[in-house]
Formats: C-alpha cells, sequence, structure tokens
C-alpha cells in the first residue's frame, strides 16, 4: 500500500455487515484484520456491525494501533427490532457486545435507521 494511503479510516463496512453468517466459517474479516496487523497500518480502523461475532477478533483488534467498533441499532424496542430485522441479533445483545468490548477497544453506537419507539 502507498505510503500516502496508509493513514486514512478503513471501514468494515458501511453497507455489508463484515460479520455476517458466513464469518464464523470463512473468517474473511479475520483474515483483513491480520493482514492490517501484519503490514503494520497505522491509519484507524472502523468496524460497524451488527453482530457479536466481533468479539472473536478482539486480539486482532488489540493489537492494531488504532481500532474502533459500531454496531448498529435501529431501536431499542425488542418486538419492533425482531420484526424489522428478523435475522440479525437483538439489539440488547448488541449493546452487550459493545460493553464486552470498550474495555479493549473504542466502540460507539449507530443508531440508523432510527425507528419510531412503539407506545404499546
Amino acid at each position: 500500500m502507498p505510503e500516502h494511503k496508509r493513514h486514512g479510516t478503513m471501514l468494515l463496512s458501511s453497507v455489508t455487515d463484515p460479520y455476517q453468517g458466513h464469518e464464523t466459517r470463512y473468517r474473511l474479516t479475520r483474515g483483513i484484520l491480520r493482514e492490517l496487523k501484519t503490514v503494520e497500518y497505522p491509519g484507524l480502523v472502523r468496524i460497524l456491525t451488527k453482530s457479536p461475532v466481533v468479539t472473536r477478533d478482539i486480539d486482532l483488534l488489540t493489537s492494531l494501533p488504532r481500532a474502533e467498533v459500531g454496531m448498529t441499532v435501529t431501536t431499542a424496542d425488542e418486538k419492533v427490532s425482531r420484526w424489522l430485522e428478523v435475522r440479525a441479533p437483538l439489539a440488547s445483545r448488541r449493546l452487550r457486545t459493545l460493553t464486552e468490548l470498550r474495555e479493549a477497544v473504542a466502540t460507539r453506537v449507530s443508531l440508523s435507521p432510527p425507528a419510531p419507539e412503539s407506545h404499546d
């Protein structure tokens, strides 16, 4: 990688979750993180996901000079969450994942897209 590009921010991923179901088998995201460690990438590595599988890679995340993990949360209402995101982990599980990670790596919540709250 050219030196002038080694200081930017790398985002995994804004459109497709880097920890989809097949990640547990194929470990592609883990491979990318391993390569970033190998080449001593000095820029910020951001991960945006909905999956608790990201905790599997905490060893690689902490080996990078600058890493951040964000979890996308649409709503705190578990019923609405299950209806909107049928196969995604519940918001409560995502927030617990951030709690697990925050001692080791910078974390954030991405509220996107915000769903209207249920008032039942």
